[in-house]
């Protein structure tokens, strides 16, 4: 995991890579933002959790962490949410009630650590308001993406992610063409339902974002994104025309790992 970076103001990144063998890397990140309620968006992986929580812990005191917003349950999103809990005792977990039920197959939140958020409602802190909305892209029924009205930043969770080349801090590092195949090819594996889809009512769903008008677009698995929010609109209403994504099978995997012993 690299050293923590400022990504919009008040706002710093936590990022990891995944390796994606042939292809480059995929971003897996989180957030804090530093304002007078600190709040998390995320807390990713478990995998990651020393080099993470030395991050965290460098940039907010325990005991100051107001809020943890879980945009959904998944490992990559929630991984460490138990470990910064109970060393931060006066954080509250801000998600939504099905997000709580997948994770209390391991972990029973206790329910005055709770707030309960649903796609349109929002968090006030005291510095600003965080809105939900359902995002376009998700592979976890309990979704949520945020919009933080007092740095115009949106968190995309699963949303708006792209499998890059090579580790960089900025889409404006990867080339155009690049970060485009890889956008497409996230977001259509992440979610192979979109073949399904009424285009219009996806489309409403792309609005539902894009009426923000964010500044900055930061997603779980992407790149920051600061003033793209248009094209990465435009980009995301053609994930449906993409045909998903059929990875390699036990054949191709021995063919591939025969390769490699030669």
């Amino acid at each position: 995991m690299q050293d923590a970076v400022q990504v919009a103001p008040q706002t710093y990144a936590f990022t990891a890579h995944m390796p994606v063998p042939n292809i480059g890397v995929l971003p897996v990140n989180s957030y804090l933002i530093q304002g007078d309620e600190p709040t998390l968006i995320d807390t990713n992986m478990e995998v990651e959790r020393d080099d993470y929580l030395k991050n965290l812990w460098s940039l907010v005191d325990p005991d100051e962490l107001r809020w943890i917003v879980i945009t959904h349950d998944d490992n990559d999103h929630a991984g460490n949410l138990r470990a910064v809990m109970e060393a931060a005792p006066n954080a509250k977990v801000a998600f939504n009630w099905l997000a709580k039920a997948r994770i209390d197959d391991h972990w029973d939140i206790p329910m005055d650590r709770v707030f309960f958020l649903n796609p349109g409602q929002s968090l006030r802190t005291a510095d600003r308001e965080l809105v939900t909305v359902r995002p376009p892209i998700f592979d976890s029924p309990a979704s949520l993406g945020i919009y933080d009205s007092a740095t115009g930043t949106f968190f995309g969770g699963d949303s708006f992610g792209s499998i890059i080349p090579e580790p960089v801090e900025n889409v404006a590092d990867v080339s155009q063409q690049a970060y485009e195949d890889g956008f497409r090819l996230f977001n259509s594996l992440l979610s192979p339902w979109t073949q399904l889809v009424d285009q219009q009512k996806f489309d409403a769903t792309i609005e539902a974002v894009a009426r923000f008008k964010p500044k900055t677009i930061l997603s779980g698995h992407g790149p920051t994104a600061e003033g793209m929010s248009d094209q990465l609109m435009q980009l995301m209403s053609t994930i449906p025309q993409v045909e998903p994504f059929v990875g390699p099978d036990q054949a191709a995997v021995e063919a591939i790992l025969a390769q490699f012993e030669a």
